[in-house]
Formats: structure tokens, C-alpha cells, sequence
């Protein structure tokens, strides 16, 4: 399913906020047929940002009751300045969520949404004109500005319900592993096809180098319009799923000792990982104290 919301859903999500309403409720509202605010209806649950529920006979429609749902019923509470078409509208919602963190550059945008740039062009002129954008120099990265924390939010909650939906579509039964709205880093059972941001990653891609490592599962990251990952990427998954493994610890040692320039790339995907403090002794003792 395509990821885009019409003027319809938006209007279906402002008077969800407000309360539950049942599909005739919505209707009549909006002076639109039962079945067209059926199929919006199913497009927004099949976002996660609504959720769905039977009183008798009467189909109850109301906002998602998870972290997606409750962000998103801030941004339109609070947000009064804001209009939600103005943000999510079309590709919006999309275009928004891979400017999360540290934002993406105009080539990494098209990469990882698969728009022209003609039409990412068009929504990111109308965000900079109001202020939700911000940008540092030619062709570095565009992210939402600091003064929207609570747009940034809500992003980060589309963007991992989205991946992790996404993963769910292509692969039977993925144990979740991590997720930050940017990386899913996920294990089956068997393997798998790659392709379409699906990469072998960890252990796998590990033992793809031909490095000496043991797993019982496959390892895979998805990742929007990411082709290839590298081996300090994978050292610190590996490290990230299993802490008490002396292996990938092992090898860190042994590739950092070879590649001193690195540690720099070590420290950026320990940090994006959550394993930077887990690691900093072992890296200290390479690069010295101001590594990392």
C-alpha cells in the first residue's frame, strides 16, 4: 500500500481527536458515502494511526492507543499554528519521517522514498517557508527544526511502525531486535530474500566476509533505500545482540587495531546502536583516551 494521505484521511484524523465516531458518524461529517470513509478508514488502521472496534452492530473508529496514535494526537491539539495538511498531506507524512535525527540530504530523501526530485522539492519549499525545516549550507542535510520537538515525535513513532510493518509484509514471524525509525535490525529463522532495503547484517553478514563467528539464526537490517552495509556496522550489531558473546568483541579489537582512521565510524554506530558506553574501553585502548 502506498504510503499517502488524502485531504479525506486528514479530515478523518482531526475529528477522531475530538472523539470516537462510528463510520456514519464520519459520513456524515464529512458528506462523504459510508464505503469511501471505509476505505480510509482501513488505509489509516493499515498506518497504525487509527484503530477499529464493534459496539453491537456499529463499527467504532477511533485514534490508534499507542505511541503513533497519542504523538499525533498532540501535534493536531497543539500544534494550532500547524496545519496537519500542511505537514502530512500526499507524501508528506512520508517525506517528513526520513528527516528524523540527523536529517538526510535531498539525494538520500529521493533514495530512501522513491520520489522525483521535483516532488520533494515542492514539499520541502512549502516546510521551509514556514519555519518546520531547517538547513545548514549547500547540500548538507535537511532535519526538522528543534522548535517542532513534538513533530519529531511523532516521526520517530511513524517511522518505526512503518519499517516495522514493512518487515512484517516481506518476512514470516521477524524477531524485532531494534528499531529507531531509521534501521530495523531483525533475526528469522530462515533465509530470506534480500533486496528492497532487506540486507544481511550481523552475524550473517559476518560470516558472509568469511570472519569466524557461530549463529543458530539469520540476521537481516532494513533499511529504506540503503544498498550495502559495512563490516564496523555489523561488528557492532553483533555486539549490540549479544553483550556476553567475547567474539565480535574480539574481532572489533582486530579490525580497529588495522583500521585506526575508523574509530570514528565505530563511535557513530555504537551511539546509533546504543552500545557506546559498552564499548568505549575496548576503543580507548586502541585510539587512546580521546576516541571516543
Amino acid at each position: 500500500m502506498d504510503w499517502y494521505l488524502s485531504s479525506t484521511d486528514i479530515r478523518i484524523l482531526e475529528i477522531l481527536v475530538e472523539r470516537n465516531r462510528t463510520i456514519a458518524q464520519l459520513a456524515e461529517a464529512l458528506q462523504l458515502s459510508p464505503p469511501t470513509i471505509s476505505l480510509a478508514v482501513k488505509r489509516l488502521s493499515y498506518f497504525g494511526l487509527i484503530s477499529t472496534s464493534r459496539t453491537g452492530r456499529k463499527r467504532v473508529v477511533q485514534m490508534a492507543d499507542r505511541d503513533i496514535g497519542r504523538d499525533l494526537q498532540i501535534i493536531i491539539n497543539q500544534n494550532t499554528n500547524q496545519d496537519p495538511s500542511l505537514l502530512f498531506k500526499g507524501h508528506g507524512i512520508v517525506i517528513l519521517s526520513v528527516l528524523i535525527g540527523n536529517g538526510s540530504t535531498l539525494n538520500e530523501i529521493e533514495r530512501k522514498t522513491g520520489l522525483s526530485r521535483s516532488t520533494i522539492s515542492r514539499y520541502l519549499d512549502k516546510w521551509k517557508t514556514t519555519g518546520v525545516l531547517m538547513k545548514k549550507g549547500y547540500g548538507s542535510k535537511i532535519r526538522i527544526s528543534r522548535n517542532y520537538p513534538d513533530l519529531e515525535i511523532f516521526l520517530v513513532s511513524f517511522s518505526r511502525f512503518r519499517l516495522e510493518k514493512e518487515v512484517r509484509d516481506k518476512v514470516k514471524d521477524p524477531f524485532i531486535i531494534f528499531n529507531d525509525g531509521r534501521t530495523i535490525l531483525f533475526s528469522a529463522d530462515e533465509n530470506i530474500m534480500e533486496g528492497n532495503g532487506i540486507l544481511p547484517a550481523a552475524y550473517t553478514f559476518l560470516a558472509d566476509c568469511g570472519l569466524d563467528v557461530v549463529t543458530d539464526r539469520d540476521y537481516y537490517q532494513f533499511s529504506p533505500g540503503k544498498k550495502e552495509i559495512s563490516l564496523p556496522e555489523a561488528l557492532v550489531q553483533a555486539i549490540r545482540i549479544d553483550t556476553m558473546n567475547p567474539r565480535p568483541r574480539k574481532l572489533l579489537k582486530e579490525y580497529l587495531g588495522n583500521n585506526n582512521d575508523e574509530i570514528d565510524l565505530f563511535r557513530k554506530y555504537a551511539e546509533k546502536y546504543g552500545i557506546l558506553n559498552m564499548i568505549k574501553k575496548e576503543v580507548e585502548r586502541i585510539g587512546g583516551e580521546e576516541a571516543i
